[in-house]
């Protein structure tokens, strides 16, 4: 009932903004996409880790792909905050052997990083991905004096965590970890939480820099 009303009123303040009267404050605007992030700098030093080797996450429970879609968007955030970024499929040019999943531990990450010539791995999992998707069916809204109709749109709720850690690609030490989650299911696609959570977490470690 809550998430009709909500859709309801998204779309019946885009006709009053098209008609010139009030702007309405849609669904979007009232979740917000603040995600809460927990992130620990051992080391500031972010030039040293120029060349940053991104390897596949771990799935999360009953997600199989998510997360290779995890390494994705968070080389995506890497290579966008001006980091030269490496992935598996590089990996696997310079070395035909190399695993196509997760690392199965912090030597072999080290091992997968040394051999593409990186400063830096990034290591991670997905510990929740889950997206209800729903299709809202068509509704009539009564206006007084007109009746406006709604189609038939989709709908759900995201719930998606994730955490990764950077190690030195000599030393295996820790240089920076991160966590972040969406706090509450919400009315985005799942994949776009993500994204928003990973490039936040990057965000985090340059700042800590500064």
């Amino acid at each position: 009932m809550r998430r009709t009303a909500l859709r309801a009123i998204g779309s019946l303040g885009a006709l009053l903004v098209a008609a010139g009267g009030p702007a309405v404050c849609g669904a979007s605007d009232l979740y917000g996409t603040a995600y809460p992030i927990t992130s620990y700098a051992a080391s500031g030093d972010v030039a040293k880790y120029r060349r940053i080797a991104v390897l596949p996450f771990r799935d999360a429970p009953k997600a199989e792909g998510c997360g290779a879609l995890a390494q994705e968007l968070a080389a995506q955030a890497f290579a966008e905050s001006g980091f030269e970024v490496l992935t598996q499929r590089q990996a696997a040019s310079v070395s035909p052997g190399a695993a196509p999943g997760p690392p199965s531990d912090d030597r072999e990450a080290m091992r997968l990083g040394r051999q593409q010539g990186a400063d830096g791995v990034v290591v991670g999992r997905v510990i929740q991905y889950a997206e209800d998707r729903r299709l809202l069916p068509s509704m009539s809204v009564d206006m007084g004096r007109a009746e406006v109709y709604l189609p038939a749109e989709e709908s759900g709720a995201s719930v998606v965590a994730v955490s990764f850690r950077l190690l030195d690609a000599d030393t295996g030490s820790l240089v920076y970890s991160a966590s972040g989650h969406t706090g509450k299911p919400e009315s985005v696609p799942s994949k776009d939480a993500l994204r928003s959570i990973l490039a936040d977490m990057v965000r985090r470690w340059l700042e800590s820099a500064k």
